[in-house]
């Protein structure tokens, strides 16, 4: 099987992983609903939104890391590209498929491609240069993660 093809269903596994996460992590009826929502306590929201970038950048990282190892020469586009395409594509279809998929809309999964092929390329980067730049990259691609979710909570 294409190389290209098995970064794509890691992406998707992945996603799956970091869903399965953040539902055992994290309270609130389900991954795709606004932590703390209803609460009157913002620090609830921002710390869930913050737990979910972590978790979800993460698991990414981490994942491309080890899957780095096998490939040390293949070029970025054939690895963290497909990975992170799978990445928004599974967490897209399981948030259509969740009690709000109704509420997503055309540009929040717009956003989700975007978030997650950028920072996978971001990781892939970076494992590329060198692994002491990796808890810079993690640190950026959650702060990108963060603001998404704060901004699409505010939407």
């Amino acid at each position: 099987m294409d190389t290209t093809i098995l970064f794509l269903i890691s992406g998707a596994f992945s996603a799956g992983f970091a869903v399965i996460t953040e539902l055992v992590l994290l309270p609130g009826k389900d991954a795709f609903s606004v932590p703390g929502e209803g609460s009157a306590l913002p620090f609830a929201l921002i710390f869930g939104l913050l737990m979910i970038a972590v978790i979800e950048e993460s698991i990414k990282l981490l994942v491309l890391e080890r899957q780095s190892r096998n490939r040390p020469d293949g070029p970025i586009r054939s690895t963290a590209l497909p990975f992170g395409l799978g990445f928004a594509a599974a967490e897209s279809a399981l948030a259509a498929f969740s009690a709000q998929g109704s509420d997503i809309t055309a540009s929040a999964v717009a956003g989700l491609f975007l978030l997650h092929t950028g920072t996978s390329l971001l990781y892939g980067t970076s494992i590329r240069r060198g692994r002491n730049t990796l808890i810079t990259v993690l640190l950026i691609g959650v702060a990108l993660h963060f603001v998404y979710d704060i901004l699409l909570a505010l939407a």
